[in-house]
């Protein structure tokens, strides 16, 4: 049973999360043959202070598009 973890920060709307673990599921279905019925996807939101990069949480950084690609 394959399992997609996926790690993001917190902001993204339900349609796009419903999106995205749609699209995941698609992919394993083309790529490797998996039924859908048995492809996982985990969606892990994250606040920005628990999240580090640079050695610094991300709630510490200037406000800017570059936050939303994690």
């Amino acid at each position: 049973m394959p399992l997609i973890q996926v790690h993001l920060l917190k902001g993204r709307t339900d349609q796009q999360k419903r999106r995205l673990i749609r699209e995941l599921t698609n992919v394993m279905v083309d790529v490797l043959g998996s039924d859908p019925i048995r492809v996982n996807v985990v969606v892990n939101e994250v606040d920005a202070e628990n999240w580090g990069r640079g050695g610094v949480p991300l709630s510490d950084e200037a406000p800017d598009s570059s936050r939303v690609s994690a």
